[in-house]
């Protein structure tokens, strides 16, 4: 993972184990993003969409169809790793 990106795929998890099943509507996200945006020249929905499948792709979240998720609500889980918090 990127230095550039840690904050943001930090606050990507928190905002998902919140229960926050759509972190692109977290203002804290958003706000870190467009920080990202801004240095980078990119859209700031882009750095999020792209923060987003690189969790995905390392594991780290998934996203859950309403048949397939726990509570019944379509969105971003955090992958449980069986440790204990």
């Amino acid at each position: 993972m990127s230095k550039l990106y840690e904050k943001l795929d930090l606050l990507i998890i928190t905002a998902v184990s919140r229960g926050n099943r759509n972190p692109r509507r977290d203002l804290d996200v958003f706000a870190e993003a467009q920080r990202i945006a801004n240095t980078t020249r990119q859209y700031t929905m882009r750095v999020i969409d792209g923060r987003l499948t690189a969790l995905r792709k390392s594991g780290a979240i998934h996203y859950l169809h309403k048949s397939d998720a726990p509570d019944g609500k379509v969105g971003w889980y955090v992958v449980s790793t069986g440790q204990p918090a």
